[in-house]
């Protein structure tokens, strides 16, 4: 696993934490889904990136 792409996980897990924190601090909805899309685009790029190197 490069490094650039260990970074990439580790960003998603920490997104993933905070999420969790902020639902059980019951925060305002519009940052969690902000957070949430966050999530769900930088995940879309792990996967892009894994299929650009394994088409190499």
């Amino acid at each position: 696993m490069d490094r650039q792409l260990f970074s990439k996980v580790l960003d998603v897990v920490i997104t993933s934490f905070e999420i969790v924190c902020y639902l059980t601090m019951g925060i305002d909805r519009q940052i969690l889904f902000s957070k949430v899309l966050d999530v769900v685009i930088t995940s879309f790029e792990i996967v892009k990136n894994n299929i650009a190197v394994f088409f190499k």
